[in-house]
């Protein structure tokens, strides 16, 4: 057991959440302080592979409910209902299949690279906002504006989305401006 006094480790060695302990004189046990490093680091290592485990069941039910919505687009085109209110679910369930598949991008990229990206999300937002814009035109286009209340509710909307599409490729493209 090597004992060295405080004065002589250097301040490299030293974990700032966990003190090596010290005896009377001033001495330092090494043996304790470096169980102490090895704890930290296996708990480290336990809550990494514990995040991977957790992003690996999000992808795989990004999977599965993406496969869920394209059966369910794929069954609603072969239904006997309208054809354009066909095409407006299908439209709408494709648009979600591919927001829970750039969502699953953002989960793989995160095992590749590590930590958070922030493209993706704003694409799924911009993606959603269109989204959104395709289902409240074709809806006033199919079942009519209705009262004025909804029609000039359905247009307060419409330009609420494009409002955020504006500020969302705005912050895409300055984003990828610093990247460059």
């Amino acid at each position: 057991m090597a004992e060295k006094k405080v004065e002589d480790l250097d301040s490299s060695s030293r974990v700032e959440s966990s003190k090596p302990k010290l005896d009377f004189e001033g001495n330092i046990n090494e043996d304790s302080f470096v169980l102490s490093q090895k704890s930290l680091l296996a708990f480290r290592n336990i809550f990494k592979i514990a995040e991977y485990v957790i992003y690996a069941f999000v992808a795989l039910a990004l999977v599965f409910i993406a496969g869920d919505v394209l059966l369910k687009a794929a069954t609603d085109f072969v239904s006997g209902r309208s054809f354009a209110y066909t095409i407006i679910d299908v439209i709408n369930q494709i648009l979600l299949a591919i927001i829970l598949m750039e969502l699953l991008g953002t989960v793989v990229q995160h095992f590749t690279h590590g930590g958070f990206q922030l493209k993706p999300f704003l694409i799924v937002g911009i993606i959603s906002s269109v989204r959104r814009i395709l289902v409240v035109g074709a809806s006033l286009s199919l079942k009519g504006t209705g009262t004025y209340q909804h029609f000039q509710e359905s247009q307060i909307e419409l330009g609420i989305s494009v409002i955020v599409i504006v500020f969302l490729a705005i912050s895409l493209l300055m984003i990828n401006r610093v990247e460059e």
